[in-house]
């Protein structure tokens, strides 16, 4: 019988030890569940935007708006575009948990019809530490009142 209460009392012991270290922290931020200790979590409202038509002389901007959810800084590390046509503006500085930023992506291109653009954005995110931004529109020259018809690439039926 006292074997027996005192493996009880060894099992009960070594199963709370066990259970003590496993107990995790969350918190909620922006209706987003994180795990303390995630590090940076990017979150995006949208990674893609619908254009209205663009002239070949003024251009287009859209802007994107992401918050960091972790609970450690975000940093961006690199905005990238292959087309000499796209400025990107975008903050190198951290930003800190809980809070929002944008990056904004301006357009000024020569070429008709349809336009599609992406932006690779690298950062320290846990989640997602690549993230592409695609901009879908078409581009028309007002200076002769030509009108390209476009169907963005990622909507036609096949």
């Amino acid at each position: 019988m006292k074997k027996g209460i005192i493996t009880l009392l060894f099992a009960a012991v070594f199963m709370t030890s066990c259970n003590s270290n496993s107990n995790t922290q969350t918190k909620t931020v922006n209706n987003e569940r994180t795990v303390a200790g995630e590090g940076p979590i990017i979150s995006f409202v949208e990674t893609k935007a619908e254009l209205d038509t663009i002239t070949t002389t003024e251009g287009t901007q859209c802007t994107f708006y992401y918050t960091n959810t972790g609970d450690q800084p975000l940093l961006l590390s690199s905005a990238i575009s292959s087309c000499g046509c796209v400025k990107i503006d975008w903050s190198k500085d951290p930003l800190m948990p809980g809070l929002s930023d944008s990056i904004t992506i301006s357009v000024k291109t020569q070429q008709l019809g349809n336009l599609m653009k992406a932006v690779v954005i690298k950062s320290n995110a846990t989640n997602e530490p690549i993230v592409t931004l695609r901009m879908f529109g078409f581009v028309i020259d007002n200076k002769q009142n030509t009108i390209v018809q476009n169907i963005p690439n990622h909507e036609k039926n096949h």
